[in-house]
């Protein structure tokens, strides 16, 4: 990794994100917690998701891949 790429946003203000998502390089993946955070186990009910980071990446050409992580959290806090 390269840590002078990443970047970090304040979750509360999500019109940040649009300028923020611009500077990153066309030739670099980016890669987005939904969430904004990490869950603490598995039936931590999800929020819904901004179309701002889809409406980007479709503005800007980059493709968008989504990924879903099983089996690494408990199920119970």
């Amino acid at each position: 990794t390269e840590p002078e790429l990443t970047r970090y946003f304040e979750r509360d203000d999500p019109g940040q994100l649009p300028a923020l998502l611009r500077t990153i390089p066309r030739d670099r993946s980016v890669f987005l917690h939904g969430e904004g955070t990490r869950a603490t186990h598995a039936s931590q009910p999800l929020r819904p998701l901004s179309g701002v980071p889809i409406d980007l990446a479709i503005e800007r050409g980059m493709p968008v891949v989504p990924v879903r992580f099983t089996g690494g959290l408990p199920l119970a806090p």
